[in-house]
């Protein structure tokens, strides 16, 4: 059921980075904000030692659910704006934080001794492709 809030200045769509920082600096104007999220909000244990691929790379849980919900996109504005119902192009995080939630639990973290090869990598690689430097 829905539940009727007070009346506030400002209502901020997205909680995510954009809509975070917005509410953020509204707030210390000393506006009433108000930010509205859609989808769950997440504890700290759907993150801590929990790489499931299963769970969020496969099954999408911390994407959209496009059959649910969705959003519409055209090529150009004489095109009709037709439902998106595929992840196939992009995927749209759901829940509290937006995409800052859920490309960091997608992101996968590279091993020190990778990164300790980096620069030696970068720079061979450089090397090759412009010869002049």
């Amino acid at each position: 059921m829905a539940k009727k809030l007070d009346k506030v200045e400002v209502v901020v769509v997205g909680a995510g980075w954009s809509g975070g920082i917005a509410a953020a600096e509204l707030t210390k104007e000393g506006y009433e904000v108000v930010s509205l999220e859609k989808g769950k909000d997440r504890k700290l244990e759907d993150f801590i030692g929990s790489k499931d691929e299963l769970r969020y790379y496969i099954r999408g849980e911390m994407m959209e659910d496009l059959q649910i919900s969705t959003f519409t996109s055209r090529n150009t504005l004489e095109d009709e704006a037709l439902p998106v119902r595929s992840t196939e192009n992009r995927w749209i995080g759901d829940g509290v934080g937006g995409s800052v939630v859920h490309w960091n639990g997608f992101t996968y973290r590279w091993l020190l001794r990778i990164l300790k090869f980096t620069p030696t990598l970068w720079i061979n690689m450089v090397k090759t492709r412009f010869p002049i430097i």
